[in-house]
């Protein structure tokens, strides 16, 4: 049996099975027996890990039934198992959904989210230590304005996009990374600060009039790299930039101590920064929370 037979959609029929795929390590265990009927052994060589674990995991993954042996081989007097999941695709019945008691749904969330954050922050710990050439990090939070057939919209573009990339390509600097997409709707609504600088607040940027310029918040995760063209565009949009980098925030030459003074109102970096001495001056002058590291 190969991946082409499979079933397209398999829909999930019990609370047991919700539990077990709520977990991302057997979430990239089926990804990876997607990829072509696979032994336990081989899929812990992809991912790094020991086969005992995989093992386990898989077993749990056939004993509810989404995995399932499709063939065996001896090789060296030894019996591989092939195991593959039971379709391309997951989904929920929606009467499993209805008789579904609340507290499991928060307690499967409460699983999923618990292990993104473990990974993201383990990640997170690697970039800081020793930054990557090429970063495949990033957490960005925002808020959209959207009608319901928009966001409707908005989630199979996003599901579109993603299938492009969801497949081994063969790439030299291909690499494998974690997407999660959350979204909900807020439950506090946050006083907004104001738009445009008073003299109460914090002094204009030098080169810009008073009350002109509008303080864009940027805050990001990972690694981060700003050039004289970014800031410079900011400035040409009437704005000044308030940063926090958790992670590694770093500045090209081209930067002067000029353009970050007039281009940066706020800036928090936790972890690293790579900047010039002058840059660096200007930062801790501008700095709310500094606590970093620099080279």
């Amino acid at each position: 049996m190969v991946t082409d037979e499979l079933p397209e959609v398999y829909n999930l029929e019990t609370i047991e099975q919700m539990r077990a795929i709520a977990d991302q390590l057997r979430q990239r265990i089926v990804q990876e027996l997607l990829q072509a009927p696979r032994t336990v052994t081989q899929v812990a060589e992809v991912l790094g890990l020991a086969p005992a674990k995989v093992h386990y995991h898989v077993r749990e993954l056939e004993r509810v039934g989404l995995v399932k042996l499709v063939f065996t081989r001896e090789k060296g007097g030894i019996l591989e198992k092939y195991f593959q999941p039971v379709a391309r695709n997951l989904s929920v019945d929606e009467d499993l959904l209805q008789h579904t008691p609340p507290e499991e749904y928060i307690e499967l969330a409460n699983r999923l989210l618990g292990d993104v954050r473990a990974n993201f922050v383990h990640a997170l710990s690697r970039t800081v230590e020793s930054p990557p050439e090429h970063d495949f990090m990033t957490l960005r939070i925002g808020h959209l304005w959207i009608t319901p057939d928009e966001f409707t919209q908005l989630k199979q573009e996003l599901g579109a996009l993603e299938q492009r990339y969801e497949r081994r390509r063969g790439l030299e600097e291909e690499r494998e990374v974690s997407l999660v997409v959350v979204t909900n709707e807020p439950g506090t609504v946050h006083e907004v600060e104001p738009a445009v600088q008073t003299p109460s607040s914090q002094a204009p940027a030098s080169g810009s009039r008073a009350g002109t310029t509008k303080p864009h918040k940027m805050w990001t995760v990972g690694a981060f790299k700003w050039g004289a063209a970014e800031l410079e565009s900011s400035l040409a949009r009437g704005e000044t930039l308030d940063i926090t980098v958790l992670g590694v925030c770093s500045f090209d030459r081209d930067v002067s101590a000029d353009l970050a003074n007039r281009a940066i109102s706020h800036f928090t970096v936790l972890g690293k920064l790579v900047a010039s001495p002058e840059v660096r001056e200007v930062l801790k002058t501008k700095e709310t929370a500094f606590s970093a590291s620099t080279t």
